[in-house]
């Protein structure tokens, strides 16, 4: 089992609406009665990446009975680099509105996929280490998506919460794209999109 810790203090989570994130946020809900500041932030092209981020927050409060969270939308253009991602609970960080920022990033798969030249580098780079040096808290940073499939068996969210999450990059619809390195992904780990 996963170690999932609840941290003292004020608390945020980094949201985009894909498959990890979406499990801290139900872990996270399901474990905190305290406040949840949840950071989605999105390319202001992709209003479709905003729109599932919204549906699985709301059937997330609905799981759990969560009732405590703000949620917190940032659109970000093509001026911005990767870090921007993190700009926002950063300033919240830095004014001293939350302590520790929740984040749903995984390892990468063990095996070569499709398109793995999209990969994403830095997850090698984290692994072993589960809060960095900005109290970015990543629980599931050594874990890969055939064991966060595993986690939305055991808490029974094949049927209800895996079906709302986007975990696709390219497309501009609530679909994915079946055509990127994300939805590889996601169909190694889950079997299916």
């Amino acid at each position: 089992m996963v170690e999932f810790k609840i941290l003292e203090g004020n608390l945020g989570l980094s949201f985009s609406g894909g498959t990890d994130s979406s499990l801290v946020m139900y872990m996270l809900m399901r474990n905190y009665s305290g406040h949840i500041t949840v950071f989605n932030t999105y390319w202001h092209e992709y209003i479709n990446q905003a729109e599932a981020a919204k549906r699985v927050y709301e059937k997330c409060k609905e799981l759990t009975g969560h009732t405590n969270s703000t949620m917190v939308n940032t659109p970000i253009n093509e001026h911005h680099n990767e870090h921007n991602l993190f700009v926002t609970p950063m300033q919240y960080q830095s004014e001293g509105k939350i302590d520790y920022v929740y984040t749903g990033l995984t390892a990468n798969p063990p095996v070569e996929l499709k398109y793995s030249e999209n990969k994403i580098q830095k997850r090698e780079i984290r692994q072993n280490k589960t809060i960095d040096d900005n109290n970015f808290y990543m629980p599931f940073i050594n874990e890969d998506k055939k064991n966060i499939a595993k986690l939305y068996e055991e808490f029974n969210l094949m049927e209800t919460l895996f079906p709302l999450t986007l975990s696709c990059t390219d497309s501009k619809t609530l679909d994915h794209c079946d055509a990127c390195w994300w939805c590889e992904e996601r169909k190694w780990g889950f079997g299916k999109l």
